[in-house]
């Protein structure tokens, strides 16, 4: 029964539609009458226009430019997200969200980015924590050395830093930190502050070796004169070795192109087992920890290669140990007959360590890198004193 009434009002009201329209298509029918757009409404043939809301920001009593949300007014059912705090400022406060009441108890709350269904007109207001702080965690990157400054600080607040003294042959270097929002007053001074940004921070204390205590070495063995050079307790010669005996056959040292111009500037190229013994008395060849040791010394390795390297080699050469690219000579144990050659003079420098694995034992490349290499190969030789 229910089923023939709907049908029947389907087909009367189809009906009443025909008569108020005509029965056809062409033509200029003209505006609709009132009585036939409330009919139409009635049985939703027009689209409905949906109200819109305007959705601003207010600072509440913060400093600065509120944000401005250029895509109000919204449509009623938007999804609307909330933006951020802008450019307002409230002292040492924090900023923790939008209320649409300025105590903050309104009925709509929102934190920043969070999605928001606009229903009617908003004014959202920003709340203030003015009791929230953030951590400072202060590291001395020197074992041993103290830092102070850590603690809990408000936004705004003046913090201050202090880097203790560093152990005999240390200096204090300068402050790092990974926050940008981190500007120190003296960056370099190891007594120094910043203020406290809306973040907890993490603060660096970096300490590098004292400059090197440059003295005289004569070599006993043949009257040459060497200068060396101590950096944390370390005593190198600043030149290459360039020494020769009957032990240093043509087999192996060599001036590099057999030329003795190149030895006077470079220092000679040695086989391991050469180099292994060419060390005056009471200097050694170094191992691997000698020039690890170094390299930590003055800053690690991705400053080490320019502060190593003298400044005829495009080096800063801060602690005089005036390295060069004296190259190396190649033995040419890697094929049949002699392929020999002598290669990178000017370009790069190789030094033997001590560190040895059957026929092979370690080198340091400038630039830097740390390597095996045959032993039949020439490379410089680098003394250290025996401690």
């Amino acid at each position: 029964m229910k089923k023939t009434i709907l049908y029947t009002v389907s087909i009367v009201a189809a009906v009443a539609i025909a008569a108020f329209v005509g029965g056809g298509c062409d033509g200029d029918f003209g505006e609709r009458s009132d009585k036939m757009n409330k009919f139409l409404d009635k049985f939703h043939y027009n689209k409905k226009v949906l109200p819109k809301y305007t959705l601003t920001y207010d600072g509440n009593g913060a400093t600065g430019n509120a944000p401005i949300d250029e895509m109000s007014p919204y449509d009623s059912g938007d999804i609307v997200i909330i933006m951020d705090k802008g450019e307002l400022k409230n002292g040492n406060a924090v900023f923790s969200k939008w209320n649409s009441q300025p105590d903050g108890r309104g009925k709509y709350s929102c934190v920043y980015k969070n999605p928001f269904q606009i229903n009617a007109d908003i004014i959202f207001y920003a709340q203030w924590d003015t009791d929230k702080t953030f951590e400072v965690k202060v590291e001395s990157l020197l074992a041993g050395t103290l830092v102070y400054g850590n603690g809990n600080f408000k936004p705004g607040d003046p913090v201050i830093i202090t880097a203790g003294t560093p152990p005999e042959g240390w200096r204090f270097q300068e402050w790092t930190s990974a926050s940008k929002d981190v500007s120190f007053e003296d960056a370099n001074s190891s007594n120094t502050s910043f203020i406290m940004p809306e973040n907890s921070v993490l603060i660096k204390a970096v300490f590098v070796a004292n400059s090197g205590k440059v003295s005289l070495l004569t070599d006993d063995r043949d009257g040459k004169t060497y200068i060396t050079v101590t950096i944390l307790k370390q005593t190198w010669m600043a030149r290459n070795l360039d020494y020769v005996n009957d032990m240093t056959t043509s087999d192996s040292s060599w001036c590099y192109e057999n030329n003795p111009d190149n030895c006077n500037t470079y220092g000679r190229l040695y086989t391991w087992n050469a180099a292994i013994k060419i060390c005056p008395a009471g200097w050694r060849l170094p191992d691997t920890a000698d020039w690890n040791r170094l390299i930590n010394a003055v800053g690690g390795s991705n400053v080490a290669e320019k502060k190593l390297r003298s400044t005829d080699w495009h080096g800063t050469d801060e602690y005089g140990f005036s390295a060069l690219p004296g190259g190396y000579w190649y033995s040419g144990w890697r094929f049949y007959g002699d392929d020999s050659y002598f290669s990178s003079v000017e370009v790069s420098g190789f030094w033997w360590t001590a560190t040895e694995r059957t026929d092979y034992a370690n080198y340091v490349q400038l630039p830097m890198g740390l390597y095996e290499r045959i032993k039949k190969d020439g490379f410089s030789v680098r003394c250290i004193k025996t401690e």
